[in-house]
């Protein structure tokens, strides 16, 4: 008998190897391997370079007569904008994994990695890095990739092709996803100075994730809220917020943030600066949604498919003027909608598909389109005085809107 199991068991454990070996298969795979670089050889290449072409630009900021393009993940653009008609590009300042940035009293807060620098601008053509603070954005991770953070910093991937033998079921994606809501693009209100709001510092476009207000920096993570003091040349923290997950955007107005959310608009109050408190939130679908406000409402574009979830394309008009009891006034149906900026009369839209929506904001239950820009997919835009400056997915352009009705292109930048 003791035979006749031992028999048994044999068979079957000749059953399970060749079910295994069946379940298996070779399957050629693409796979990527991390290209490491260290923290200090990121910082020292911290320097102006000449200037290059635009081939993926993010972030955007207006400073006295210079602009500050972000090129995503690379560095910042340096343009002389004295003479909107020919803008000249003044170099390239080298950032690596740079997303956001802000500038006040001379000095251009940037990410890079984790890190949060500080650079002084005052002479643009001898920009200088006086404080790095590291460890503050620990909000970008990888999927599908194991990552050694010992090594430093991931600045690309090598690609390799090999055979593995996997599980024949086996639906992996081999190519590392990299995931970082903070690349996103960039906000604080493109409003005019002739509308009675005079920018602190410059103008951001709508899709900032880095704001300063008074003596201190706010910057939003995926799901972080971190506060800095500025007051001095090196920031301090003073809070670090859990707020929700999958944060887009931040504006202040009158000492309240409005942060915009895959699911919602958050206000919080500045009443403590060094330490927002939370006020309300007005829910929507998941989508994205960058925000500004004029402070009697707010205007929140929601677009939906990936990575933003839903499927609504639509512009929410808020009423604010109770930040305790925030209601929705009316929606708009839009196609792929991104950033957006305003004046006293007229609220701008980047519309991907469609171009430029201009509407009359009058009267905000009823908004009118008034005039269109046809131009192939806009991200962000600022509006200062009459002039419009855009960045697509490619480029920056400027245009002239002194006449709604006929709103004139009178420069472009690659």
């Amino acid at each position: 008998m003791k035979i006749l199991n031992n028999s048994i068991l044999l068979i079957c454990f000749s059953l399970l190897i060749s079910s295994c070996i069946k379940d298996h298969c070779s399957r050629k795979v693409r796979m990527y391997i991390p290209i490491y670089k260290t923290r200090e050889a990121v910082l020292s290449d911290v320097k102006l370079l000449p200037a290059k072409a635009m081939t993926k630009p993010g972030k955007i900021f207006s400073y006295g007569n210079y602009l500050l393009i972000n090129e995503i993940d690379k560095g910042i653009h340096i343009i002389d904008n004295s003479t909107p008609a020919s803008p000249v590009k003044l170099g390239f300042l080298n950032i690596d994994g740079n997303l956001d940035l802000w500038v006040k009293n001379n000095l251009l807060y940037a990410d890079c990695y984790d890190n949060l620098l500080v650079l002084n601008i005052s002479d643009i053509h001898n920009i200088r890095l006086v404080e790095s603070v590291n460890k503050v954005f620990p909000d970008r991770s990888y999927i599908g990739a194991v990552i050694d953070d010992t090594k430093g910093y991931i600045i690309g991937w090598e690609q390799k092709d090999t055979t593995m033998t996997i599980d024949c079921n086996d639906q992996v994606n081999y190519t590392p996803l990299y995931y970082s809501k903070r690349v996103a693009y960039s906000m604080d209100l493109g409003i005019s100075s002739s509308s009675g709001f005079t920018p602190p510092s410059g103008v951001a476009g709508s899709l900032t994730r880095f704001n300063a207000t008074g003596d201190y920096l706010y910057c939003v993570g995926s799901f972080t809220l971190h506060t800095f003091n500025i007051s001095q040349q090196k920031p301090v923290k003073t809070s670090n917020l859990s707020i929700t997950w999958d944060v887009e955007t931040i504006y202040s107005f009158n000492n309240n943030l409005f942060i915009g959310t895959n699911s919602g608009v958050l206000i919080y109050s500045l009443s403590n600066p060094s330490s927002p408190s939370y006020l309300n939130k007005m829910e929507h679908v998941r989508t994205c949604d960058p925000v500004i406000t004029d402070g009697q409402n707010a205007f929140v574009t929601l677009r939906g498919g990936a990575p933003c979830g839903g499927y609504s394309n639509q512009l929410d008009v808020l009423n604010v003027s109770n930040l305790q009891s925030v209601t929705l006034v009316k929606s708009y149906l839009l196609n792929s909608p991104y950033g957006l900026g305003m004046d006293l009369q007229y609220l701008y839209i980047c519309d991907d598909g469609y171009g430029i929506r201009v509407y009359n904001r009058n009267d905000v239950s009823k908004m009118v389109e008034v005039s269109k820009i046809t131009m192939d997919h806009p991200r962000d835009i600022i509006v200062l005085d009459h002039s419009l400056l855009v960045i697509s997915d490619t480029n920056f352009i400027q245009y002239d809107a002194s006449d709604i009705n006929n709103i004139k292109q009178i420069s472009i930048l690659n």
